[in-house]
């Protein structure tokens, strides 16, 4: 977890992200729920946020295929 001072607000994200306001870009590669704990700095009021991106595998449904060149491309 990190912490960071912006304007009157600090962020404190799980899963290592950076400790700002974000935007982050993420790419997990299974489904993963991030959390960040945003609090106004004056009045120590602190506001949880969750947020699960669901990765699902694609599925290929044909079969394998053997592709071949027979001219040459230049």
């Amino acid at each position: 977890r990190q912490m960071c001072i912006r304007d009157s607000y600090t962020y404190v994200w799980s899963n290592g992200l950076p400790s700002t306001a974000g935007p982050h870009q993420v790419c997990p590669l299974s489904t993963t729920t991030y959390t960040v704990e945003v609090t106004e700095v004056n009045t120590a009021i602190t506001q949880t946020f969750t947020f699960t991106l669901e990765v699902e595998s694609a599925q290929i449904i044909d079969e394998d295929m053997e592709i071949c060149q027979s001219i040459d491309a230049f």
